[in-house]
């Protein structure tokens, strides 16, 4: 049975919301006459946009247009050492499946699957039987589909 499938990722809105708002407020401060300001938060706010259009594009083309190509590796077995955090804490499961670490947070930033247990995430259950495709990059592994086995 399918329980994740990688099919889209699209950048955060909330944090390009977040860089276009105070662009628009360093044009308005530019226009307003209060030059020094304006500059500060447009050079600030557009050095904050290309690192995260920099790391959007990264992950894009060196981990999610991988997805169906010879880069994906694949793990079956059971899951192991599953060690979930609370609500309140940092909101990541580590586990293993067949001696490969895994590492799921709750980043949206990064491709892949990121739902944590705490969030109802489908890999909530030690002994869970599972197969597992994932793309390693810079030392990490990002599932890219997690299939059930019954």
């Amino acid at each position: 049975m399918n329980l994740y499938t990688c099919k889209h990722f699209y950048p955060n809105l909330i944090i390009i919301l977040a860089t276009v708002l105070p662009i628009v407020l360093g044009i308005i401060l530019l226009v307003k006459k209060d030059v020094k300001k304006g500059i500060i938060i447009l050079i600030v706010s557009l050095l904050f946009l290309m690192i995260y259009i920099g790391t959007y594009l990264n992950y894009y083309f060196n981990v999610y247009m991988l997805r169906n190509t010879s880069e994906v590796q694949i793990v079956e077995g059971q899951l192991t050492d599953l060690n979930k955090t609370d609500f309140w804490e940092m909101r990541y499961d580590l586990f293993l499946v067949n001696d490969i670490e895994f590492f799921v947070s709750c980043n949206p930033l990064e491709p892949g699957y990121h739902k944590p247990a705490v969030y109802g995430g489908c890999l909530s259950q030690e002994g869970m039987y599972v197969k597992i495709a994932y793309i390693e990059y810079n030392g990490n592994k990002y599932i890219m589909s997690i299939d059930k086995i019954e």
